[in-house]
């Protein structure tokens, strides 16, 4: 069981249950970028948006392609291990385009993925629908084009190598039982194959002319209109969905002959009868084991058996579109047949009789009894994540973000229409905000309201949290209760200083707050900033003055003319105003007088080490938020020049972070190597580490103490316990070991029950037993555990790793376990440089998280090599019948790289030195049982 002699034997016990954070060690001063919340998504797959276009299943992984289509393109390619209903991102940065050949897979850009499938060698490929490329991902995590590729004029490239042909349009792809790939080609009505053996490709069937011909003959001599779906059964026969003629057409495997199988009648739509003699509508194709064929019939999905009739099987056909564009409800839990189904767009069958379907921002399952549940997606475009990690949710266009005194910070997720909570463990929440777009709530719950475009966020001294959004600037109280503090009228002309802030037409950009607690506002309604008193009273204290062409600096701000678009306070009281249309930095001085600190008025890039008043800023865009610290220094973020930028307090410029290349990289490493895609504000948490929130990237990234100074010790853990338990002597340990794997592990997870609780009765030692899962990593230094603890001092989830350094990062959750239940403990990769565990009950078969350790550190892959175990811990005694038994059920440890499971296979039962042997009572092909502290 090495491993270091099962993590140094009594470490996990000895550190995880009680050990606090310790300090970093110096290396870690040096500034790093990371992202802190926002991105693609990933986590439980039900909590994470999606837009699913193609499901590919290989044992117990659901891949789903999510085209994310539309004005916020997130592309990627997922996978959701069915096992614990959790999701993450194999191919795809969320960036459109075309790029990353030859690199990490999670790093590269795609442009619509849409078909998915999985070769007989497990390695998953996707259709990049518009590179008008086939990519894999091998099992290194690395992206590749397979198929298309071809550049400048389309030309006919049959018999040409498949990575160098041209496709048009290509849809779906599909693998026979020998290797050989097909690849539909839309637009040019016809269906590829690429050779196993050679790696050539040719037409296979259509001939590239659009229309219905052929049944009876050879396939490549037949017409096809617009192939979309593809699927093949075990005997190689290949079927392909015909749209344009509502048709499914069949190629045999052995003759090449094409027929129809499904469609081309005229009964009519959702109507049960002969496979041959209905009218389909069809575009998904599917089949299972026994050769049964599964169909979309536009909401409907319909099964064809060895009778030929045509079923429903799934859909009600009464499914109607919300106007925002969502998915709205779905009635899980029922009969397939009574649950509406949107826009289905593929389908797929498991080997286990499970049917998925790609439902409207959904993936359903129907199991073999008829019951639909969902597997995947929110039935939301945009907005996810929320119970999880704040890395692993999805925001839209956020800016204005803030902190309160407990650590909390606020985000104005923007085109959400919602203000997000992340709490100091990383949990991310929707604090306020229905998602509807316009105003309504006051007197109610927040999380009731609607808050149309929140741009900008404060925290004041009483707890209330301000929101400045499209017109209006909104109050939470510490209740929860929503009111409007300012605006929230309809459009006059009437400046309105002197009445009830309430009662006058805003059109805040930014908000600030001073010392005394006074509410200032950026009001592009009115080119001024406006002051909200704390009677309530509205008057304005900058703008108004000089004709829009003259600058005004040097006088009184009130005589000034202003374009604010950001507020800040500075480390002195004076107010900090940014007028983006001006790329200018001005500051309001205690005499009142406005003055210029930053930029020439020249959008550009320009200054960096010299006096920020002769530097240009701001780029090909206007500039954008601005944070303050306590040492003077003022921090902007030059949207247009996708940098950050520091003025200290002589007045010097230079960038913190960005390369000034837009994009998104960096993480993990420095911020001056980080790119960025249009970055929109800033703020500080209390340890000076500056946060970023990216427009374009949807996230919001941490740069560690701000560029200056040490990074902040995690937090500590909110279930902090007591001292530490007595020395123990190690009893035996039980393991199962993975086969070795070739490459460094992305992810690994098994399963427990504890079928006896191993209670101490009178007369018996209670001993602490330990059931877990250890796990190392490639770089051959950092060591963890994932597991159940049953100590003298009470029931937790331990979650520990230890650096090479020696470095712990530990938490323990108290939690009264039971005997009997099943238990999942997972580690895997949750971004480039970013691990973290899990403990889930599944008992009921719903996913209950127990408890998690994030870790922002990059120490490789996990290593090949990991075990379960049972272990025990006490003193020493005459008898093993001094101790309590505890039977335990395992599964063997499951790992998996990039797309390829590794198989994981049971090789020995193991004790480790103790004071009593350990005996396996059975052991079976999947699962083991063992009865810790007892002798037979």
């Amino acid at each position: 069981m090495n491993l270091r002699r099962a993590f140094a034997a009594t470490a996990l016990v000895a550190t995880a249950v009680v050990s606090r954070p310790a300090p970093l060690p110096a290396a870690a001063a040096q500034s790093v970028i990371t992202t802190f919340a926002g991105g693609v998504g990933y986590g439980k797959a039900v909590s994470v948006a999606q837009d699913p276009t193609g499901l590919a299943v290989f044992g117990d992984l659901l891949y789903v392609a999510d085209a994310a289509t539309g004005w916020n393109q997130r592309p990627v390619v997922r996978v959701l291990d069915l096992r614990s209903g959790v999701e993450r991102v194999v191919a795809g940065s969320g960036k459109f385009g075309f790029a990353g050949d030859g690199g990490p897979a999670v790093d590269a850009y795609l442009d619509e993925p849409n078909g998915v499938a999985v070769s007989p060698q497990g390695e998953m490929h996707f259709v990049d629908m518009h590179n008008s490329r086939v990519r894999t991902v091998d099992s290194a995590g690395i992206i590749h084009t397979v198929a298309g590729g071809g550049k400048g004029q389309y030309v006919e490239s049959d018999g040409w190598p498949a990575g160098e042909a041209f496709l048009y349009g290509p849809s779906d792809v599909a693998f026979d039982p020998a290797g050989n790939m097909y690849v539909s080609e839309l637009y040019e009505h016809r269906v590829r194959r690429v050779d196993a053996g050679t790696g050539i490709i040719t037409t296979y069937a259509g001939t590239r002319v659009a229309g219905f011909s052929g049944d009876g003959g050879p396939a490549a001599s037949a017409q096809l209109h617009n192939p979309n779906g593809l699927a093949v059964d075990a005997a190689g026969n290949l079927f392909i969905a015909d749209t344009g003629n509502q048709r499914v057409r069949r190629v045999d495997a052995t003759t090449g002959a094409i027929t129809t199988v499904v469609g081309g009648g005229n009964l009519e739509y959702g109507t049960e009868g002969p496979a041959t003699e209905m009218e389909v509508h069809v575009w998904a194709v599917a089949v299972d084991g026994s050769g049964a064929v599964y169909v979309n019939d536009r909401d409907l999905v319909r099964k064809v058996g060895s009778d030929g009739i045509l079923r429903r099987i799934a859909g009600n056909g009464a499914y109607q579109m919300p106007s925002t564009g969502d998915a709205g409800p779905v009635s899980d839990g029922g009969p397939a047949t009574s649950s509406p189904l949107g826009l289905v767009r593929d389908l797929v069958v498991d080997g286990k009789g499970n049917l998925y379907i790609s439902d409207h921002l959904r993936v359903r399952r129907v199991d073999p009894s008829g019951t639909i549940t969902t597997v995947a997606g929110n039935g939301m475009r945009t907005v996810g994540g929320d119970g999880g990690p704040a890395a692993g949710a999805q925001l839209q266009h956020p800016k204005g973000m803030v902190f309160d005194n407990a650590g909390n910070m606020y985000i104005a997720d923007t085109m959400n229409h919602r203000v997000r909570k992340v709490s100091p463990g990383g949990a991310i929440t929707t604090f306020a905000g229905t998602g509807a777009s316009t105003a309504s709530g006051d007197g109610g719950a927040a999380t009731m309201a609607g808050i149309p475009r929140p741009n900008a966020i404060l925290v004041d001294g009483a707890g209330n949290v301000l929101i400045s959004s499209e017109d209006a600037v909104r109050r939470v109280s510490p209740q929860g209760t929503i009111s409007t503090v300012a605006g929230g009228q309809s459009y006059s002309s009437q400046l309105g200083d002197g009445q009830p802030a309430t009662q006058v037409y805003l059109r805040p950009q930014d908000i600030a707050l001073d010392a005394a607690g006074n509410l200032y506002i950026a009001d592009s309604a009115t080119a001024r900033i406006r002051k909200v008193g704390q009677a309530g009273t509205i008057m304005t204290v900058a703008g108004g003055g000089s004709p829009a062409d003259q600058l005004g600096d040097g006088l009184p701000a009130a005589q000034a003319h202003l374009r604010a678009t950001s507020l800040a306070f500075d480390s002195q009281g004076r107010m900090l105003v940014l007028e983006g249309e001006r790329a200018r930095l001005r500051r309001i001085g205690g005499d009142g007088v406005i003055r210029t600190v930053a930029g020439t008025g020249a959008f550009g890039y320009s200054g960096d080490g010299g006096a920020a008043t002769q530097a240009m800023i701001g780029g090909g865009g206007w500039p954008g938020g601005l944070a303050a610290d306590a040492a003077g220094n003022v921090f902007l973020v030059d949207m247009g020049n996708h940098r950050v930028r520091m003025i200290d307090p002589s007045g010097t410029i230079r960038t913190i972070a960005g390369t000034g290349r837009w994009g998104l990289s960096g993480d993990g490493g420095p911020p001056l190597e980080a790119e960025f895609h249009v970055p929109t504000d800033a703020a500080l948490d209390a340890a000076g580490n500056l946060y970023v929130s990216e427009g374009e990237n949807f996230r919001v990234r941490r740069i560690t103490a701000a560029g200056a100074g040490p990074a902040p010790p995690p937090p500590e853990p909110a279930w902090a316990i007591g001292p530490p338990p007595p020395a123990r002597t190690q009893g035996p340990s039980f393991g199962l070991w993975n086969q070795p794997s070739p490459a460094a592990l992305d992810g690994m997870g098994t399963w427990m029950a504890v079928a006896a609780d191993p209670t101490a009765a009178s007369g018996q030692v209670a001993p602490a037993y330990l059931f877990a899962h250890y796990f190392g990593f490639s770089s051959g230094g950092a060591l963890g555990a994932v597991g159940v603890l049953d100590d003298p001092a009470g029931k937790f989830a331990v979650f520990s790793v230890v650096e090479p350094d020696g470095t712990s990062h530990a938490r323990a959750v108290a939690f009264e376990w039971t005997a009997g239940r099943l238990y999942y403990p997972f580690v895997y990769r949750l971004s480039p440089g970013t691990w973290g565990a899990w403990i889930y009950d599944h008992t009921g078969g719903a996913w209950v998280p127990i408890g998690q350790l994030t870790l922002p550190t990059t120490w490789g892959g996990l290593a090949p090599t990991s075990f379960t175990t049972a272990q025990w811990y006490g003193s020493t005694a005459p008898t093993c019948l001094a101790f309590p038994w505890a039977d335990v059920l395992f599964s063997p440890p499951v790992a998996y790289v990039g797309t390829a499971t590794t198989t994981a296979t049971f090789l020995a039962a193991t004790g480790l030195p103790g004071d009593c042997p350990t005996s396996t009572i059975a052991a079976e092909a999947g699962w083991a049982r063992h009865r810790s502290g007892s002798t037979g």
